[in-house]
C-alpha cells in the first residue's frame, strides 16, 4: 500500500491522502490522488476548498518486484534447496539426544500479505512481509539408543520471505528474512494447511 507524507503544517498536517487503484501500481505508472467525499470534506472543516484542477500526479519509482507466482521465481530451485538445508539444519540428529524423522508435506508460496493478518512466522519474520515461500513439515522426534521411541509430532514451518526480483526474474538469496515456527500436536496437518491458506498460501506444485 502507498504512503503518502503529509508536510503540511497545522491543520492540515492531519489530513489523509489516499491513492488511484492503490496496490495495483507498478514502476513507472502515475500514481494519482483520489478526490474523495472524505477529503473535501476534511478540508472542508478546516475552511479550505480543492481547486477544480487539483489532480496531484507522481511517478512510481522504486517498487520492489515480487513473483505473482513461485513458478515466476527464476532460481526457484536454489531457495528450495535452501529450505531444505535450514529445516535439516534445525531438525539434525545428535547422538545423545534425539534424531528426527522428517517429511515436506507442501510447499506454498504468498505474494502479498493480507491486511489485519495475525499470521506467526516465528521468531525471525514479520508476517507482513510479502513474497513468502514456505515448506509445511511433519517433524517426528525420537529418542536415542537401541530402544528408540516417538517422543513427539509437530508440524514446522520453515521457508524465507521477501522474496523479490531483479530485472531477471531472480532473487537474491542473501537478502531473504527466514521465516520459522512451528505447531504442536494439538494442530492437525489438515488444520495447518487451511490455516496458511487463509494467510493467503497456495500450493507450489
Amino acid at each position: 500500500m502507498a504512503q503518502i507524507d503529509n508536510t503540511f503544517d497545522s491543520p492540515l498536517n492531519t489530513i489523509t491522502f489516499t491513492i488511484e487503484n492503490d496496490g495495483k501500481l507498478k514502476n513507472g505508472d502515475k500514481a494519482k490522488i483520489e478526490k474523495t467525499k472524505e477529503l473535501e470534506e476534511a478540508l472542508s472543516s478546516e475552511g479550505y476548498v480543492l481547486d477544480k484542477k487539483f489532480a496531484p500526479e507522481f511517478e512510481v519509482k522504486g517498487l520492489a518486484k515480487v513473483a505473482e507466482e513461485a513458478t515466476d521465481i527464476a532460481n526457484l530451485e536454489d531457495i528450495k534447496r535452501m529450505i531444505d538445508e535450514e529445516v535439516k539444519r534445525q531438525y539434525k540428529d545428535s547422538e545423545y539426544f534425539s534424531k528426527y524423522e522428517i517429511t515436506l508435506n507442501k510447499l506454498m508460496y504468498r505474494q502479498f500479505a493480507k491486511e489485519n493478518s495475525y499470521e506467526d512466522n516465528g521468531w525471525y519474520s514479520s508476517s507482513n512481509t510479502d513474497g513468502n515461500l514456505i515448506g509445511i513439515y511433519t517433524i517426528k522426534e525420537y529418542s536415542t539408543g537401541t530402544d528408540s521411541k516417538l517422543r513427539d509430532t509437530f508440524t514446522a514451518i520453515i521457508g524465507y520471505s521477501y522474496i523479490v526480483l531483479n530485472d531477471k526474474n531472480e532473487v537474491n538469496v542473501a537478502e531473504m528474512e527466514k521465516i520459522s515456527t512451528t505447531k504442536d500436536d494439538t494442530y492437525s496437518l489438515e488444520s495447518v494447511i487451511k490455516l496458511y491458506e487463509g494467510y493467503g498460501y497456495t500450493e507450489v506444485k
